[in-house]
């Protein structure tokens, strides 16, 4: 091998880079804060299905037959999804 102490062609053993500590360094943030994301929200809590209520929002010239979808979806399920009225827009 190289023998000069001098040479940059010398194997610099025991060392990392400092674009790869910079990488690595980066990808362990970027999952920690993933992970932080995902398991720190609010509605990461479950609830049971029967305790949640869903809006469901659509135009007003259908709203009719969705009621009635909801309400059977509701009755066989045993969920509690809403049909949102909100007024016209115009």
């Amino acid at each position: 091998m190289y023998r000069d102490a001098n040479d940059p062609r010398r194997l610099r053993l025991g060392r990392v880079s400092g674009l790869t500590l910079l990488l690595v360094c980066s990808l362990l943030a970027v999952g920690l804060l993933f992970y932080l994301a995902l398991a720190l929200r609010p509605e990461a809590k479950r609830e049971f299905a029967g305790e949640q209520e869903l809006n469901i929002y659509c135009a007003a010239g259908i709203a009719k037959p969705v009621q009635e979808v909801l309400d059977a979806h509701n009755r066989e399920f045993g969920t509690r999804f809403k049909l949102a009225r909100t007024g016209g827009s115009g």
